[in-house]
């Protein structure tokens, strides 16, 4: 699951998610399919924040990474 979710973010984000660069319980501020956004390593993963506004937005672009 854990190498999916790496693929998903790598698509999403020019962030470098490798564990060494961005390890547990980091948190920055970088781009996700366009969109300025907050993104933190969680335990099983990674977490997004956007704007409200544009949640619908992120949720429709993961859903086309995710297939």
């Amino acid at each position: 699951v854990y190498k999916r979710q790496s693929e998903i973010m790598s698509i999403a984000s020019p962030l470098d998610t490798h564990p060494t660069a961005f390890p547990d319980d980091a948190a920055t501020m970088t781009e996700a399919f366009g969109l300025a956004a907050l993104v933190m390593r969680a335990p099983d993963g990674f977490d997004l924040a956007v704007e409200a506004s544009y949640a619908p937005m992120l949720a429709d672009c993961l859903a086309r990474a995710t297939g």
